[in-house]
């Protein structure tokens, strides 16, 4: 049986800061940060390799990489190509999953209007 109490809450506000930090160090992430760059911009907009480094803060030569790993697993698709340009979107697969996850760390980290 679980103690209610002053230790409840001391165990509640433990596992937030667990959560807080884990959250903290996966978002440092290139490859979490170009998902969460895509994921905050309108529907249907496209991102090139540029505009995702400059999002992340990444050279360009260093973010194709990431991208490429994201395309390759599917979590991004690329939608247009041609010699000198690729233009990417989150991958319709994941897009809810992704959308479920922003408006849960949303909820997450928006105090409470009471």
């Amino acid at each position: 049986m679980e103690r209610r109490g002053s230790g409840g809450a001391d165990v509640c506000c433990e596992r937030l800061d667990l959560i807080v930090d884990l959250i903290s160090i996966v978002s440092d992430d290139p490859r979490v940060k170009a998902i969460m760059c895509m994921a905050s911009y309108e529907e249907g907009e496209l991102f090139s390799i540029r505009k995702l480094a400059r999002c992340v803060g990444l050279a360009p030569k260093n973010m194709a990489r990431y991208v490429e790993e994201l395309r390759s697993r599917g979590i991004i698709e690329c939608v247009y190509e041609s010699p000198k340009l690729r233009l990417y979107k989150i991958g319709s697969r994941f897009k809810p999953a992704i959308d479920l996850l922003r408006s849960k760390l949303n909820a997450l980290f928006t105090p409470n209007k009471s």
